[in-house]
């Protein structure tokens, strides 16, 4: 009886470890993934922003080509 309670309280504390185990690997992949996607979005936004006097001075062409032709 003895001998049962200790293999049924080991398999617990595997069963513990575990399950701890693989919370704290899908918290720590969460997190990588969070971070690249936050490296990518700001890439993007960097990237669009650094367009952004382009589509000003393209816009600012065509107001003054309709402006001369009405």
């Amino acid at each position: 009886m003895v001998v049962l309670g200790i293999v049924l309280a080991v398999i617990v504390v595997l069963a513990l470890l575990a399950i701890s185990y693989k919370k704290t690997s899908l918290l720590f992949l969460d997190n990588r993934v969070k971070k690249m996607l936050g490296v990518k979005l700001m890439y993007k936004c960097k990237n669009r922003f650094s367009l952004v006097p382009n589509l000003v001075e393209t816009v600012k062409g065509y107001a003054k080509h309709e402006k001369g032709n009405f």
